[in-house]
């Protein structure tokens, strides 16, 4: 299946029949779930490892969001093996290291050092 984060978003529903997207595009959270009290970020990958590269500044805002709205921070990733979900309040938090990546995931070319970790597929809950 070629994944998009509004494919992986429609995936997830299926469990979380409430998961709602923000509104707002630039968000630093992607949906949510009221009865299930979730914040989610939603991931595509196009290529499967066994540790999936989390940005920390994101890992941070999902953690400062859940904890203001009284919810579980969940990172779900897709990768060509499955779809991949972590509950970050009970996955080791990662190692972080800088690393010279794209500045945005699409549309740039350009480099800047990001902070980055690695959550292991191991530490994780395969959903398909």
């Amino acid at each position: 299946m070629n994944w998009t984060e509004r494919t992986l978003f429609e995936f997830l529903q299926v469990w979380v029949e409430d998961l709602t997207l923000y509104e707002d595009q630039y968000n630093r959270c992607d949906c949510f779930s009221a009865k299930h009290a979730l914040e989610v970020e939603l991931k595509c990958r196009e290529a499967h490892y066994h540790a999936l590269l989390i940005e920390k500044e994101k890992y941070e805002a999902l953690l400062e969001r859940a904890k203001k709205n009284n919810r579980r921070p969940i990172y779900a990733n897709t990768t060509p093996a499955g779809v991949w979900v972590w509950d970050l309040n009970t996955t080791p938090q990662p190692l972080w290291e800088v690393r010279e990546m794209p500045r945005t995931t699409q549309w740039e070319n350009e480099k800047v050092d990001k902070v980055v970790g690695f959550l292991k597929v191991t530490d994780a809950k395969q959903l398909g």
